[in-house]
């Protein structure tokens, strides 16, 4: 399962914040995808979730509205900007 450890080097990021690693782990998660249909997926899901935050208020989901984020990116900010913690994240 290559989403949990990911999921938390984003957490780690935005927290720092890092910018060239979050892009640098959500490459790597997109990338993880063995199947076009699950890259696609990551993406629209990525999509769906960079609108509500952005419809949120949370600035940096702006960025991601060109590029192609994964869920787990945007996820993750969600959570470091709602403070919640890597491991309850990680729970979630």
């Amino acid at each position: 399962m290559l989403d949990l450890p990911i999921l938390l080097r984003l957490h780690r990021a935005w927290s720092t914040p890092d910018a060239l690693a979050v892009r640098h782990w959500t490459a790597q998660l997109i990338a993880a995808r063995e199947r076009a249909e699950l890259r696609a997926e990551e993406l629209h899901l990525g999509r769906a979730l960079t609108r509500v935050l952005v419809e949120l208020e949370i600035g940096e989901a702006g960025q991601w509205q060109q590029d192609a984020p994964a869920l787990a990116t945007l996820f993750s900010l969600a959570a470091v900007r709602w403070r919640i913690d890597a491991a309850d994240a990680l729970s979630g």
